[in-house]
């Protein structure tokens, strides 16, 4: 099964000027924000189904299911044929029917950069999208 990832790396902060006489850097709040934000990347998947992992149903309409394996709340908007927002707490999965076409996806999680994506979503088949943080 596929699974979405919010990948986490690790960066090294080497020599930073304009600091001090002993070469100490302070950081605020907003600069670890911002670092945060950066190491924490969201990517949409690529191929036909993006990060979807499909299997065949019964239904002549698409299911769409949104699993957070997350420490975090993740957001995702599907605009479509059928416009569907999903709020899904750490643990949680929520899942929906949606008439077949091309639908845009945009998911987002705090301290995050998100991610942006397009695809078809056919009828007979669930999509599933699997979030996961690696660090």
């Amino acid at each position: 099964m596929k699974k979405f990832i919010c990948a986490v790396s690790i960066m090294a902060v080497a020599a930073i000027s304009g600091s001090n006489a002993i070469g100490k850097k302070f950081f605020n709040a907003n600069d670890v924000k911002d670092i945060a934000k950066t190491i924490i990347n969201m990517s949409f998947g690529s191929g036909p189904n993006g990060p979807f992992d499909v299997k065949k149903t019964t239904n002549k309409d698409a299911t769409l299911v949104i699993q957070n394996d997350t420490d975090r709340v993740i957001n995702v908007k599907a605009k479509g044929p059928t416009n569907k927002s999903f709020t899904v707490n750490s643990g949680k999965s929520s899942s929906a029917i949606v008439k077949p076409g091309r639908y845009n996806f945009v998911a987002t999680a705090q301290g995050t950069s998100g991610c942006e994506g397009d695809v078809t979503l056919e009828g007979y088949n669930e999509y599933t999208w699997i979030f996961v943080i690696r660090k």
